[in-house]
């Protein structure tokens, strides 16, 4: 296994994540301009750590795995 083979392993999450907010927020529709995109990001960002299934958290949005978070108690 080569060096250049392990860092193609270790990037795969984040080049996973700019592939799904690529298809999710960024040219999931058309927007009337880059500031209306830029808008929309923090409510797809929400989305998509509160309330969208990850598998690699169990089908669980990843939120629902953290704990001791400051003002939340459950």
């Amino acid at each position: 296994m080569s060096f250049s083979h392990l860092l193609r392993l270790s990037l795969s999450p984040a080049r996973r994540f700019h592939r799904t907010m690529t298809d999710g927020w960024a040219y999931a529709r058309c927007y009337r301009s880059e500031q209306e995109r830029r808008n929309a990001l923090s409510g797809w960002l929400h989305h998509y750590n509160q309330h969208r299934p990850h598998t690699a958290c169990g089908n669980q949005p990843p939120m629902s795995r953290l704990t001791n978070v400051p003002d939340q108690y459950t």
